[in-house]
């Protein structure tokens, strides 16, 4: 049978086999393949897919941390003595910090 192009429906889906006998049963003109609402509510129930064990955005909140953190460690903050060396080295005055106090 080739892919109808519906998602869940097609040879690939995973719930594809009980979509299409779902959709079968619906369109059969056959009285034995009748349904009624409830019983029609009661298979729809069983095709709704699994919620995922983990939220999506708790997955990207954990990769934006752990990102940050492998960042933090790539590029690490400069240690306040490497400021202060700097500092000492240019008099006392660093350019375009406060002009109007170092003149």
């Amino acid at each position: 049978m080739a892919d109808s192009g519906v998602a869940g429906v097609g040879e690939d889906g995973r719930a594809g086999k009980g979509w299409r006998e779902f959709c079968n049963k619906l369109l059969s003109t056959d009285p034995a393949d009748a349904m009624t609402l409830e019983s029609a509510q009661t298979e729809l129930g069983k095709l709704k897919p699994k919620k995922a064990p983990v939220p999506i955005w708790a997955v990207v909140a954990a990769v934006l941390v752990l990102g940050l953190a492998w960042g933090f460690q790539l590029f690490p903050f400069p240690a306040r003595s490497e400021f202060q060396g700097q500092v000492g080295a240019a008099g006392g005055c660093v350019s375009g910090v406060v002009p109007a106090v170092c003149g």
